[in-house]
């Protein structure tokens, strides 16, 4: 008695069985018992169909679902169906990178479903044959007539109450999905009801591509064997196909943070059928991949841009964290939202801000918009998709600023009568107790010195000066230097937004000898030259001036 997975040939018709323990072994280990659609529809695709129909209908009569893959291929002799179909580890396909099975032992994934009957019927130079396979192993093979075209009809009756076959045809459309979408042949998948009512009718093969990808680029090689699509996706994926058939698919990293889906007529299944061989060609194909990485740099650079031409800065945002979290792409080129435009650009690049000493802001202020005039970009922080994204930005350019913490911004304030005389009699006083400074000038402060009484630096000392009036900027240490040295003085620059200065200007209109005398010792103390002395000669420098004054 023969068995339908022997090592050698036996003769036509024969009906047999064998213990099935290697055979149950082998139907073990496809993890998925829905996968006999991909093994089915391999073995059409080596047939050199140009389309494959599946369908699922329910007997009631029988209890059981009969589920059918037929192709319009070459089909299969008498000679083929009993020496290699029939035979464990025997295939033609060996060696041959037309064909996608190598082990010849997909046929048996039919028996994971455990159905009642198996039957293929497959018409070749104008003969059927037709092969029927029992639970037990054991199988009838017999001619079955003429015919006029080549096709292969396997149908599996699985037994089956009709309260679960919704969820079986739900769950076979699935399948074919998961592992037939990218196949080359047309393939239809019809499932019908206990009643003949459609429950799923559809179109299972597309074109490879990469899903949900945010950008990416297609590799092909010269003979066309190879192609893939390689890029950035919101969530990590890499998947391999031969023929469009899954070999393997997975979430982890195998290419940096970059996704992928390859399509590559060498690469081979292992025995376990779900997962991919890491031999020559999966090296190969790994290599292939790697040359995609220049292109997809190219392509990021140009997908940012439109984003930003087009206004979509929520994509923009979106693509940028994605990408920037894939190490494998240079970034060099990609654009950087500017708060401000500068020379009527509103972006610059990653490489301008990792190699120059540049400002970075998460707001619009007077700081960032002094710097703009200047022509000194200042990176858009909110421009950024978040945390991960500003931390990876910073990391990425080390020498990026903070302006608000690092300039001062100075815009002179009008002056009325009354702080004129202010700031003469401060001038007076503060050079007879230290110095006089070169110039004291009432302005607004804001940026690093904002809460401060005073700053040291006038317009020709700034930074960076406005164009468009008259404010400047300062630099941390211009601003801390001492307006009361020696020598080369700098302006002495009170800020009216000091609540001390402003109650001095508010006395100034009724005592600005008073106002200078309180406002110089808070300045005197801000700039630790507050001592015993000094206030004695602001009190005797008050009285002799009162006394003066009624004399």
């Amino acid at each position: 008695m023969a068995s339908p997975y022997r090592t050698a040939p036996s003769t036509s018709g024969s009906r047999g069985r064998r213990d099935s323990g290697i055979v149950g072994e082998i139907v073990g280990q496809f993890a998925d018992k829905l996968a006999f659609y991909r093994e089915l529809v391999q073995n059409a695709i080596d047939a050199d169909t140009e389309s494959i129909e599946v369908e699922a209908r329910y007997e009631s009569a029988r209890q059981a679902l009969l589920v059918s893959v037929t192709d319009f291929g070459s089909g299969m002799p008498q000679e083929v169906i009993e020496n290699q179909l029939l035979v464990l580890f025997r295939s033609t396909k060996e060696g041959d990178d037309k064909r996608i099975g190598k082990f010849g032992i997909g046929f048996v994934s039919v028996l994971a479903v455990e159905p009642s009957l198996v039957s293929v019927v497959s018409c070749c130079q104008g003969t059927r044959h037709t092969l029927h396979l029992y639970p037990d192993l054991s199988y009838e093979l017999f001619e079955s007539g003429r015919c006029t075209k080549s096709s292969t009809r396997v149908e599996l009756e699985i037994p089956m109450p009709e309260s679960e076959v919704e969820s079986f045809v739900s769950a076979s459309a699935q399948a074919l999905r998961r592992w037939c979408r990218h196949a080359t042949p047309r393939i239809t998948f019809l499932g019908l009801g206990a009643s003949g009512e459609q429950l799923i009718s559809e179109r299972i093969d597309t074109e490879l591509a990469l899903p949900n990808a945010l950008v990416s680029v297609v590799l092909r090689s010269g003979d066309g064997r190879m192609s893939a699509h390689v890029g950035i996706a919101p969530e990590q994926y890499s998947a391999f196909f031969n023929h469009g058939l899954l070999l393997y698919e997975t979430w982890e990293p195998l290419l940096g943070g970059l996704s992928f889906v390859i399509q590559d007529s060498k690469l081979g299944h292992t025995l376990s059928r779900d997962s991919v061989r890491h031999d020559q060609h999966y090296e190969g194909a790994m290599k292939s991949l790697e040359e995609a990485i220049p292109l997809l740099r190219v392509e990021i650079v140009r997908r940012l841009n439109t984003l930003l031409d087009e206004g979509k800065h929520r994509l923009f945002r979106q693509l940028m964290s994605v990408a920037s979290r894939s190490m494998k792409v240079d970034c060099n080129d990609w654009p950087v939202l500017l708060l401000h435009p500068v020379a009527g650009q509103d972006r610059s690049t990653v490489a301008r801000f990792e190699s120059g000493e540049l400002f970075a802001a998460r707001d619009s202020s007077a700081v960032t918009k002094g710097l703009a005039e200047a022509a000194i970009p200042v990176a858009d922080l909110s421009a950024m998709a978040g945390e991960e994204e500003e931390s990876w930005f910073f990391n990425r350019c080390p020498k990026l600023r903070t302006p608000e913490l690092e300039l001062t911004y100075v815009r002179p304030e009008e002056c009325s009568g009354a702080d004129l005389l202010l700031v003469e009699a401060l001038g007076v006083l503060l050079d007879v107790v230290t110095r006089e400074p070169s110039e004291i000038i009432l302005a607004k402060l804001q940026g690093s010195g904002g809460q401060r009484l005073s700053v040291a630096g006038n317009r020709t000392d700034g930074l960076y000066k406005s164009e468009s009036d008259t404010s400047w900027l300062l630099s941390e240490s211009q601003a801390d230097s001492d307006p009361f040295r020696l020598f080369a003085r700098p302006a002495l620059v009170v800020n009216v937004g000091n609540k001390e200065v402003a109650a001095a200007r508010e006395l100034a209109v009724l005592d600005p000898l008073a106002a200078a005398n309180l406002l110089a010792r808070h300045l005197l103390l801000e700039h630790e030259k507050s001592s015993r002395s000094n206030s004695e000669k602001l009190l005797n420098f008050a009285l002799s001036e009162l006394v003066g004054s009624k004399a």
